[in-house]
């Protein structure tokens, strides 16, 4: 999954800065040179979504706890056009990675 914006890529910048931000990621890098964020997700965002039975469940342990990954979110332009990716740190796109997109995507439209 890729987002496309219109404009240039300092526009673009500007406005996903503070999109990150309200979204809840951790930002742990900046470069605006390079047209990169480097952001730090969990999965388990999605595991605080639980229902109420089973958060009376409290002495089940979690086994499966995931720990915060890293990943990068490119901005790449044209000058009409900017490309936004994000990438885990293997420079791979993958399905966490369409997830933070689409996160980024419901900030942007809304």
């Amino acid at each position: 999954l890729q987002i496309l914006l219109p404009g240039t890529t300092d526009v673009a910048w500007h406005q996903l800065a503070p999109i990150l931000h309200d979204a809840g990621f951790t930002l742990t890098q900046r470069d605006p040179g390079a047209h990169l964020f480097q952001i730090r997700y969990s999965l388990n965002t999605l595991d605080e979504r639980k229902g109420l039975l089973q958060k009376l469940t409290f002495w089940k342990k979690n086994d499966t706890v995931k720990t915060p990954e890293l990943y990068d979110i490119q901005l790449t332009g044209n000058g009409q056009t900017v490309l936004v990716d994000v990438w885990d740190q293997n420079r791979q796109r993958t399905a966490t990675g369409d997830a933070i997109l689409k996160i980024v995507l419901d900030h942007l439209t809304n």
